[in-house]
Protein backbone atom coordinates (compact mmCIF):
# COMPACT_ATOMS: atom_id res chain seq x y z
CA UNK A 1 0.00 0.00 0.00
CA UNK A 2 1.65 3.01 -0.40
CA UNK A 3 0.59 6.70 0.44
CA UNK A 4 0.00 7.76 -3.07
CA UNK A 5 -3.47 5.16 -3.73
CA UNK A 6 -4.11 6.92 0.00
CA UNK A 7 -4.44 9.98 -1.42
CA UNK A 8 -5.87 8.75 -5.10
CA UNK A 9 -9.17 7.35 -2.51
CA UNK A 10 -9.94 11.19 -1.83
CA UNK A 11 -9.98 12.91 -5.43
CA UNK A 12 -12.84 12.26 -7.65
CA UNK A 13 -11.61 10.51 -10.84
CA UNK A 14 -12.99 7.70 -10.77
CA UNK A 15 -10.81 5.53 -13.15
CA UNK A 16 -7.99 6.31 -10.37
CA UNK A 17 -10.19 5.27 -7.49
CA UNK A 18 -11.29 2.11 -9.14
CA UNK A 19 -7.60 1.08 -9.81
CA UNK A 20 -6.71 2.24 -6.02
CA UNK A 21 -9.45 -0.01 -5.20
CA UNK A 22 -8.25 -3.03 -7.45
CA UNK A 23 -5.24 -2.60 -6.27
CA UNK A 24 -5.56 -2.71 -2.49
CA UNK A 25 -8.02 -5.50 -2.71
CA UNK A 26 -5.62 -7.87 -3.93
CA UNK A 27 -2.73 -6.27 -1.60
CA UNK A 28 -4.76 -7.54 1.23
CA UNK A 29 -4.74 -11.17 -0.29
CA UNK A 30 -0.95 -11.26 0.48
CA UNK A 31 0.48 -12.94 3.44
CA UNK A 32 2.47 -10.55 4.90
CA UNK A 33 0.90 -7.18 5.31
CA UNK A 34 2.56 -3.94 7.20
CA UNK A 35 -0.43 -2.30 6.70
CA UNK A 36 -3.13 -3.16 9.29
CA UNK A 37 -2.65 0.28 11.16
CA UNK A 38 -3.46 2.31 7.83
CA UNK A 39 -6.26 0.06 6.95
CA UNK A 40 -7.76 0.92 10.21
CA UNK A 41 -7.04 4.09 10.59
CA UNK A 42 -7.77 5.07 7.32
CA UNK A 43 -9.41 2.31 4.37
CA UNK A 44 -12.00 1.49 6.65
CA UNK A 45 -13.20 4.77 7.00
CA UNK A 46 -12.90 5.73 3.01
CA UNK A 47 -14.47 2.09 2.16
CA UNK A 48 -17.55 3.40 4.35
CA UNK A 49 -17.85 6.29 2.27
CA UNK A 50 -17.70 4.67 -0.45
CA UNK A 51 -20.60 1.64 0.03
CA UNK A 52 -22.86 4.49 -0.67
CA UNK A 53 -21.58 5.48 -4.16
CA UNK A 54 -23.95 5.20 -7.02
CA UNK A 55 -21.39 3.69 -9.69
CA UNK A 56 -21.76 -0.35 -9.24
CA UNK A 57 -17.95 -0.60 -9.77
CA UNK A 58 -17.03 1.45 -7.06
CA UNK A 59 -19.20 -0.56 -4.61
CA UNK A 60 -18.32 -3.81 -5.52
CA UNK A 61 -14.36 -3.10 -5.31
CA UNK A 62 -15.37 -1.72 -2.30
CA UNK A 63 -16.75 -4.58 -1.07
CA UNK A 64 -14.25 -6.78 -2.28
CA UNK A 65 -11.54 -4.20 -0.17
CA UNK A 66 -13.96 -5.12 2.74
CA UNK A 67 -14.17 -9.11 2.31
CA UNK A 68 -10.30 -9.42 2.38
CA UNK A 69 -10.28 -7.30 5.32
CA UNK A 70 -12.31 -9.03 7.16
CA UNK A 71 -10.74 -12.43 6.77
CA UNK A 72 -7.52 -10.91 8.22
CA UNK A 73 -6.62 -10.41 12.23
CA UNK A 74 -9.40 -9.23 14.84
CA UNK A 75 -8.27 -5.61 14.74
CA UNK A 76 -8.97 -5.28 10.89
CA UNK A 77 -12.27 -6.82 11.59
CA UNK A 78 -13.35 -4.87 14.08
CA UNK A 79 -12.46 -2.21 11.43
CA UNK A 80 -15.20 -2.85 8.94
CA UNK A 81 -17.83 -4.02 11.53
CA UNK A 82 -19.23 -0.23 10.99
CA UNK A 83 -20.24 -1.03 7.81
CA UNK A 84 -22.30 -3.85 8.66
CA UNK A 85 -25.92 -1.84 7.66
CA UNK A 86 -24.73 -0.85 4.55
CA UNK A 87 -23.41 -4.55 3.23
CA UNK A 88 -27.43 -5.36 4.34
CA UNK A 89 -28.66 -3.25 1.99
CA UNK A 90 -26.27 -4.56 -0.61
CA UNK A 91 -27.62 -7.64 -0.54
CA UNK A 92 -31.09 -6.40 -2.37
CA UNK A 93 -29.12 -5.04 -5.12
CA UNK A 94 -30.03 -6.42 -8.51
CA UNK A 95 -26.60 -6.99 -9.40
CA UNK A 96 -25.94 -10.77 -8.38
CA UNK A 97 -22.23 -9.24 -8.32
CA UNK A 98 -22.68 -7.26 -5.39
CA UNK A 99 -25.51 -8.97 -3.20
CA UNK A 100 -22.62 -12.13 -3.59
CA UNK A 101 -20.16 -10.25 -2.07
CA UNK A 102 -21.80 -8.07 0.02
CA UNK A 103 -23.00 -11.87 1.80
CA UNK A 104 -19.66 -12.80 1.30
CA UNK A 105 -17.97 -9.75 3.78
CA UNK A 106 -21.01 -10.44 6.00
CA UNK A 107 -20.03 -13.63 6.55
CA UNK A 108 -16.44 -12.95 7.16
CA UNK A 109 -17.37 -10.58 9.67
CA UNK A 110 -19.54 -13.05 10.71
CA UNK A 111 -17.05 -15.64 11.56
CA UNK A 112 -15.14 -13.56 13.78
CA UNK A 113 -17.20 -13.75 16.75
CA UNK A 114 -20.71 -14.23 17.81
CA UNK A 115 -21.23 -10.53 18.47
CA UNK A 116 -20.48 -9.79 15.15
CA UNK A 117 -23.67 -12.03 13.77
CA UNK A 118 -25.75 -10.32 16.65
CA UNK A 119 -25.33 -7.39 14.87
CA UNK A 120 -25.55 -8.59 11.46
CA UNK A 121 -29.03 -9.85 12.23
CA UNK A 122 -30.28 -7.37 14.16
CA UNK A 123 -29.31 -5.41 11.45
CA UNK A 124 -31.78 -7.32 8.91
CA UNK A 125 -29.84 -9.68 6.85
CA UNK A 126 -31.00 -12.88 7.73
CA UNK A 127 -33.84 -12.74 5.19
CA UNK A 128 -32.51 -11.45 2.42
CA UNK A 129 -29.58 -13.96 3.01
CA UNK A 130 -32.29 -17.01 2.95
CA UNK A 131 -33.29 -15.23 -0.06
CA UNK A 132 -30.41 -15.83 -1.56
CA UNK A 133 -30.37 -19.49 -0.54
CA UNK A 134 -33.53 -19.87 -2.56
CA UNK A 135 -31.56 -19.11 -5.97
CA UNK A 136 -30.47 -21.38 -8.50
CA UNK A 137 -27.61 -19.36 -8.98
CA UNK A 138 -24.72 -21.63 -7.78
CA UNK A 139 -22.40 -18.86 -6.71
CA UNK A 140 -25.29 -16.90 -4.91
CA UNK A 141 -26.10 -20.40 -3.19
CA UNK A 142 -22.45 -21.11 -2.30
CA UNK A 143 -21.70 -17.91 -0.55
CA UNK A 144 -25.40 -17.61 1.25
CA UNK A 145 -24.73 -21.09 2.52
CA UNK A 146 -21.14 -19.56 4.13
CA UNK A 147 -22.65 -16.89 5.58
CA UNK A 148 -25.40 -18.44 7.18
CA UNK A 149 -23.13 -21.59 8.38
CA UNK A 150 -20.76 -18.23 10.62
CA UNK A 151 -24.37 -17.10 11.76
CA UNK A 152 -24.67 -20.54 13.35
CA UNK A 153 -21.32 -20.72 15.45
CA UNK A 154 -20.89 -19.94 18.43
CA UNK A 155 -21.67 -21.37 21.73
CA UNK A 156 -25.42 -19.96 21.76
CA UNK A 157 -26.08 -19.53 18.27
CA UNK A 158 -29.44 -18.01 16.95
CA UNK A 159 -30.35 -21.40 15.57
CA UNK A 160 -33.94 -20.31 16.34
CA UNK A 161 -34.21 -17.02 14.61
CA UNK A 162 -32.55 -18.74 11.39
CA UNK A 163 -34.92 -21.30 11.44
CA UNK A 164 -37.82 -18.75 11.49
CA UNK A 165 -36.46 -17.48 7.85
CA UNK A 166 -37.21 -20.16 6.58
CA UNK A 167 -33.70 -21.80 5.61
CA UNK A 168 -34.71 -25.24 6.01
CA UNK A 169 -36.79 -25.36 2.73
CA UNK A 170 -34.11 -24.04 0.32
CA UNK A 171 -31.41 -26.14 2.12
CA UNK A 172 -32.97 -29.50 1.32
CA UNK A 173 -33.68 -28.55 -1.80
CA UNK A 174 -30.29 -28.23 -3.05
CA UNK A 175 -28.96 -31.10 -0.76
CA UNK A 176 -31.45 -33.20 -2.39
CA UNK A 177 -30.90 -31.89 -6.03
CA UNK A 178 -27.68 -29.75 -6.49
CA UNK A 179 -24.15 -31.91 -7.53
CA UNK A 180 -21.91 -28.69 -6.93
CA UNK A 181 -19.38 -30.30 -3.94
CA UNK A 182 -17.98 -26.80 -3.19
CA UNK A 183 -21.51 -25.38 -2.58
CA UNK A 184 -22.96 -28.45 -0.96
CA UNK A 185 -20.08 -28.27 1.33
CA UNK A 186 -21.18 -25.02 2.39
CA UNK A 187 -24.77 -25.98 2.87
CA UNK A 188 -23.49 -29.24 5.09
CA UNK A 189 -21.65 -27.08 7.87
CA UNK A 190 -25.08 -25.58 8.12
CA UNK A 191 -26.47 -28.91 9.24
CA UNK A 192 -23.10 -29.42 11.41
CA UNK A 193 -24.59 -26.40 13.64
CA UNK A 194 -28.29 -27.70 13.58
CA UNK A 195 -27.34 -31.08 14.19
CA UNK A 196 -24.69 -30.53 17.33
CA UNK A 197 -28.00 -28.44 18.71
CA UNK A 198 -29.59 -29.45 21.91
CA UNK A 199 -32.90 -29.14 20.88
CA UNK A 200 -34.01 -32.58 19.13
CA UNK A 201 -36.40 -30.88 17.15
CA UNK A 202 -32.82 -29.57 14.92
CA UNK A 203 -31.98 -32.86 14.37
CA UNK A 204 -35.35 -34.67 13.45
CA UNK A 205 -36.41 -31.90 10.77
CA UNK A 206 -32.73 -32.77 9.06
CA UNK A 207 -33.46 -36.43 9.63
CA UNK A 208 -36.68 -36.10 8.20
CA UNK A 209 -35.51 -34.61 5.30
CA UNK A 210 -32.84 -37.34 4.43
CA UNK A 211 -30.56 -35.69 5.55
CA UNK A 212 -28.67 -39.32 6.43
CA UNK A 213 -28.83 -40.52 2.32
CA UNK A 214 -27.49 -37.05 1.64
CA UNK A 215 -24.18 -37.74 3.76
CA UNK A 216 -23.60 -41.22 2.54
CA UNK A 217 -24.04 -40.08 -1.13
CA UNK A 218 -21.74 -36.96 -0.59
CA UNK A 219 -19.53 -38.92 1.38
CA UNK A 220 -18.98 -41.26 -1.56
CA UNK A 221 -18.17 -38.32 -4.07
CA UNK A 222 -16.04 -36.94 -1.87
CA UNK A 223 -13.53 -40.11 -1.09
CA UNK A 224 -13.68 -41.28 -4.79
CA UNK A 225 -12.66 -37.28 -5.92
CA UNK A 226 -8.89 -36.90 -3.98
CA UNK A 227 -9.33 -33.20 -4.72
CA UNK A 228 -12.41 -32.64 -3.11
CA UNK A 229 -11.44 -34.51 -0.28
CA UNK A 230 -11.03 -31.96 1.97
CA UNK A 231 -15.21 -30.58 1.20
CA UNK A 232 -16.06 -34.21 3.44
CA UNK A 233 -15.08 -32.13 6.58
CA UNK A 234 -18.71 -31.19 7.61
CA UNK A 235 -20.03 -34.77 6.13
CA UNK A 236 -18.15 -36.49 8.56
CA UNK A 237 -18.81 -34.12 11.56
CA UNK A 238 -22.26 -34.24 10.88
CA UNK A 239 -21.94 -38.10 10.84
CA UNK A 240 -20.34 -37.68 14.01
CA UNK A 241 -23.54 -35.37 15.90
CA UNK A 242 -25.84 -38.00 14.59
CA UNK A 243 -23.91 -40.73 16.17
CA UNK A 244 -23.51 -38.99 19.44
CA UNK A 245 -27.09 -37.71 19.56
CA UNK A 246 -29.36 -39.08 22.19
CA UNK A 247 -31.83 -39.79 19.45
CA UNK A 248 -31.07 -43.53 18.12
CA UNK A 249 -33.33 -42.91 15.47
CA UNK A 250 -30.45 -40.93 13.82
CA UNK A 251 -27.70 -43.57 14.06
CA UNK A 252 -30.61 -46.21 13.11
CA UNK A 253 -30.88 -44.48 9.63
CA UNK A 254 -27.07 -43.67 9.16
CA UNK A 255 -27.03 -47.89 9.69
CA UNK A 256 -29.60 -48.29 7.01
CA UNK A 257 -27.41 -46.86 4.54
CA UNK A 258 -25.72 -50.00 2.59
CA UNK A 259 -22.40 -48.36 2.40
CA UNK A 260 -22.10 -46.31 5.62
CA UNK A 261 -19.21 -48.89 7.47
CA UNK A 262 -17.22 -48.90 4.19
CA UNK A 263 -17.12 -45.27 3.81
CA UNK A 264 -16.02 -45.13 7.77
CA UNK A 265 -13.58 -47.69 7.13
CA UNK A 266 -12.30 -45.52 3.97
CA UNK A 267 -11.85 -42.52 6.50
CA UNK A 268 -10.27 -43.66 8.96
CA UNK A 269 -7.77 -44.64 6.80
CA UNK A 270 -7.46 -41.31 4.55
CA UNK A 271 -4.61 -40.10 3.51
CA UNK A 272 -5.63 -37.08 5.01
CA UNK A 273 -4.68 -36.23 9.03
CA UNK A 274 -8.04 -34.22 9.40
CA UNK A 275 -10.46 -36.67 7.62
CA UNK A 276 -8.77 -39.50 9.86
CA UNK A 277 -9.15 -37.76 13.29
CA UNK A 278 -13.18 -36.35 12.65
CA UNK A 279 -14.06 -39.58 11.19
CA UNK A 280 -12.48 -41.89 14.00
CA UNK A 281 -14.33 -39.34 16.31
CA UNK A 282 -17.71 -39.84 14.52
CA UNK A 283 -16.94 -43.51 15.16
CA UNK A 284 -16.20 -43.06 18.97
CA UNK A 285 -19.72 -41.44 19.04
CA UNK A 286 -21.13 -45.13 17.31
CA UNK A 287 -19.19 -46.89 19.78
CA UNK A 288 -20.59 -45.89 22.66
CA UNK A 289 -23.36 -46.31 21.38
CA UNK A 290 -25.87 -50.00 22.15
CA UNK A 291 -24.36 -53.50 21.66
CA UNK A 292 -25.79 -53.95 18.62
CA UNK A 293 -23.85 -50.96 17.03
CA UNK A 294 -21.20 -52.40 18.44
CA UNK A 295 -21.23 -55.87 17.25
CA UNK A 296 -21.71 -53.78 13.52
CA UNK A 297 -18.48 -52.14 13.99
CA UNK A 298 -16.95 -55.26 15.07
CA UNK A 299 -18.36 -57.40 12.42
CA UNK A 300 -17.54 -54.52 9.93
CA UNK A 301 -13.80 -55.58 10.37
CA UNK A 302 -12.94 -52.06 12.69
CA UNK A 303 -10.66 -53.74 15.13
CA UNK A 304 -7.53 -54.20 13.07
CA UNK A 305 -7.83 -50.75 11.39
CA UNK A 306 -8.35 -49.56 15.47
CA UNK A 307 -5.35 -51.56 16.48
CA UNK A 308 -2.99 -50.54 13.43
CA UNK A 309 -3.90 -46.59 14.40
CA UNK A 310 -3.40 -47.03 17.94
CA UNK A 311 0.23 -48.26 16.96
CA UNK A 312 1.40 -46.20 14.67
CA UNK A 313 -0.52 -42.57 14.07
CA UNK A 314 0.34 -39.41 15.75
CA UNK A 315 -0.70 -39.06 19.34
CA UNK A 316 -4.08 -36.73 18.70
CA UNK A 317 -5.32 -39.93 16.29
CA UNK A 318 -4.07 -42.08 18.21
CA UNK A 319 -6.08 -40.83 21.23
CA UNK A 320 -9.79 -40.78 18.91
CA UNK A 321 -8.64 -44.04 18.05
CA UNK A 322 -8.41 -45.44 21.83
CA UNK A 323 -12.06 -43.91 22.70
CA UNK A 324 -13.15 -46.27 20.37
CA UNK A 325 -11.16 -49.42 21.51
CA UNK A 326 -12.18 -48.26 25.35
CA UNK A 327 -15.77 -48.40 24.17
CA UNK A 328 -15.79 -51.41 22.83
CA UNK A 329 -13.00 -53.77 24.91
CA UNK A 330 -14.81 -52.24 28.25
CA UNK A 331 -18.40 -53.65 27.71
CA UNK A 332 -17.33 -56.73 28.75
CA UNK A 333 -14.12 -59.64 29.43
CA UNK A 334 -15.66 -60.87 25.80
CA UNK A 335 -15.42 -58.03 24.05
CA UNK A 336 -11.87 -57.46 25.34
CA UNK A 337 -11.15 -60.83 23.90
CA UNK A 338 -12.00 -59.64 20.63
CA UNK A 339 -8.92 -57.33 20.37
CA UNK A 340 -5.14 -58.96 19.95
CA UNK A 341 -4.23 -57.91 23.90
CA UNK A 342 -0.76 -59.58 23.78
CA UNK A 343 -0.33 -56.98 20.83
CA UNK A 344 -2.21 -53.53 22.63
CA UNK A 345 -1.18 -54.12 25.99
CA UNK A 346 2.38 -53.08 25.30
CA UNK A 347 1.24 -50.04 22.36
CA UNK A 348 -0.95 -48.85 25.78
CA UNK A 349 1.87 -49.48 28.30
CA UNK A 350 4.08 -47.23 25.54
CA UNK A 351 1.33 -44.21 25.76
CA UNK A 352 1.34 -44.04 29.30
CA UNK A 353 5.17 -43.76 29.78
CA UNK A 354 5.76 -41.46 27.24
CA UNK A 355 2.75 -39.45 26.08
CA UNK A 356 2.32 -35.73 27.15
CA UNK A 357 -1.39 -35.26 26.56
CA UNK A 358 -3.11 -35.65 29.74
CA UNK A 359 -6.05 -36.74 28.08
CA UNK A 360 -4.67 -39.72 26.30
CA UNK A 361 -3.34 -40.98 29.31
CA UNK A 362 -6.01 -41.27 31.18
CA UNK A 363 -7.46 -43.23 27.99
CA UNK A 364 -4.28 -45.28 28.62
CA UNK A 365 -4.16 -45.76 31.86
CA UNK A 366 -8.17 -46.81 31.60
CA UNK A 367 -7.19 -49.64 29.47
CA UNK A 368 -4.19 -51.26 31.33
CA UNK A 369 -7.10 -50.87 34.53
CA UNK A 370 -9.55 -53.04 32.23
CA UNK A 371 -6.67 -55.76 31.38
CA UNK A 372 -5.57 -55.98 35.12
CA UNK A 373 -8.96 -56.53 36.28
CA UNK A 374 -10.04 -59.24 33.37
CA UNK A 375 -6.42 -60.58 32.56
CA UNK A 376 -4.11 -60.08 35.28
CA UNK A 377 -1.49 -62.61 34.26
CA UNK A 378 -1.21 -60.78 30.89
CA UNK A 379 -0.69 -57.60 32.80
CA UNK A 380 1.89 -59.57 35.05
CA UNK A 381 3.93 -60.70 32.57
CA UNK A 382 4.54 -56.90 31.67
CA UNK A 383 4.87 -56.26 35.68
CA UNK A 384 7.90 -54.19 34.89
CA UNK A 385 7.00 -51.66 32.16
CA UNK A 386 3.60 -51.16 33.89
CA UNK A 387 5.23 -49.89 37.09
CA UNK A 388 7.73 -47.78 35.20
CA UNK A 389 4.36 -46.02 32.85
CA UNK A 390 2.41 -45.79 35.81
CA UNK A 391 5.18 -44.34 38.15
CA UNK A 392 5.63 -41.44 35.35
CA UNK A 393 2.82 -39.99 35.81
CA UNK A 394 3.58 -37.97 39.11
CA UNK A 395 6.24 -37.06 37.44
CA UNK A 396 4.70 -35.77 34.13
CA UNK A 397 1.43 -34.95 35.29
CA UNK A 398 2.52 -33.49 39.13
CA UNK A 399 -0.10 -30.77 38.75
CA UNK A 400 -2.90 -33.17 38.19
CA UNK A 401 -4.55 -34.77 40.85
CA UNK A 402 -7.25 -37.11 39.18
CA UNK A 403 -4.77 -38.81 36.89
CA UNK A 404 -2.17 -38.59 39.13
CA UNK A 405 -5.33 -40.46 41.67
CA UNK A 406 -6.24 -43.07 38.29
CA UNK A 407 -2.54 -44.75 38.29
CA UNK A 408 -2.15 -45.07 41.98
CA UNK A 409 -5.28 -46.70 42.34
CA UNK A 410 -4.05 -49.55 39.26
CA UNK A 411 -1.22 -49.65 41.01
CA UNK A 412 -2.47 -50.43 44.62
CA UNK A 413 -4.84 -52.51 43.10
CA UNK A 414 -2.58 -54.96 41.48
CA UNK A 415 -0.41 -54.74 44.99
CA UNK A 416 -3.77 -55.75 46.41
CA UNK A 417 -3.94 -52.96 48.45
CA UNK A 418 -7.11 -51.95 47.08
CA UNK A 419 -10.22 -54.97 46.17
CA UNK A 420 -12.15 -52.19 44.47
CA UNK A 421 -11.11 -49.90 41.25
CA UNK A 422 -13.29 -47.98 39.72
CA UNK A 423 -11.64 -45.84 36.98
Amino acid sequence: MTLILLVVIYIKDREETLKALKTFSRSLTCTNNDYEEVIINKWSIQLLNLLQSTDEEIIYYSICCITNIAAGSSELVNSVVKTIPYLTLLLSNEAPKIKNQAAWALGNIAGEKPENSKIIIDNGALGPIVQMLESNDKDLVQTAGFTLSNLCRGSNPPLDKIYNNGIMKPLFIHLNNDNNIEEISELIWICVYYSASKDDKYLNILLDNNITHNLIKYLEYCLNSPNDLNYAIPIIRTIGNICSSSLDRGTELLLKEDKFFNLMLQCIQSSSRIIRKESLWALSGLTAGTINEVNMVINANFIPVLCKIIATDTFDIKKEAAYSILNISTRSKEYLKKFPEEELLPIFINIVQNTQDIELAQLGIKYLAWELQNNKELFKSHENTVIDALESIPIKFYEEDNVKQMASLVLDTYWEENNKMEI
